[in-house]
């Protein structure tokens, strides 16, 4: 995995790089174009340790996203009947089905 771990991690460093040269064209507000977090999010985000090992390599904090923090407050006792780890597989179908709401 270590190759592909590897152009995974040249990659996000190529478009922060780019982002940080345009930060001022992507700035609002107080926001100071510097980037907070990266969130892992679609079926490749459970792969044991990519959070951490990410986090290592790029100086940035790396979580795993929540697919579901826009679909149930924090006070919501629902919970969905899809484990954390299988419910990232869906993260794209989810925001574009929000997406579709708005």
């Amino acid at each position: 995995m270590n190759p592909y771990i590897g152009e995974l991690i040249m990659q996000v460093r190529k478009v922060i790089a780019y982002y940080m040269e345009h930060s001022a064209e992507f700035s609002t507000g107080n926001n100071s174009g510097n980037i907070a977090k990266i969130l892992l999010c679609g079926g490749g985000a459970s792969l044991v340790g990519l959070d951490i090992f990410m986090a290592q390599q790029l100086k940035i904090p790396v979580e795993i996203g929540n697919p579901w923090i826009n679909i149930f407050d924090k006070s919501s006792k629902r919970i969905p009947s899809i484990s954390r780890d299988k419910s990232l597989y869906f993260s794209t179908a989810i925001g574009l089905a929000m997406q579709s709401k708005k």
